[in-house]
């Protein structure tokens, strides 16, 4: 089992259910009964907080929840995109291309990992 998918298990718990459609993509239902896409970007290193040109488009669906997972050894960050103003593309070798820089005010949920305690 990959990361991803153990987070997805994890969030299944909570009444998500999911459907992997790429190894950091999948789409679902919410416990709600909602639509819902997440992208999920796992780094060993800390980096920008940023979302790719490629896996906004991807999140740019027809479902009612649009969720981004962003994790670095020290802390992961869940943002609701459907609400989220983003500003300017700018160019970034993180992923080879276009992006938009994300600030931890925009995140909806925030936790630490074990790493930084």
């Amino acid at each position: 089992m990959s990361l991803e998918e153990a987070i997805l298990a994890v969030l299944e718990l909570d009444g998500y259910k999911f459907h992997i459609k790429e190894k950091d993509f999948a789409k679902g239902i919410t416990p709600k009964g909602r639509t819902c896409a997440i992208v999920l970007k796992l780094n060993k290193v800390k980096t920008k907080l940023m979302i790719s040109k490629k896996d906004l488009e991807r999140l740019d669906t027809d479902a009612e929840v649009q969720l981004y997972l962003y994790a670095d050894p020290e802390k992961n960050y869940t943002f609701w995109m459907n609400d989220i103003v983003l500003g300017n593309e700018v160019q970034h070798d993180l992923f080879d291309g276009v992006g938009y820089e994300l600030e931890e005010t925009q995140a909806s949920l925030i936790t630490l990992n074990n790493a930084t305690t």
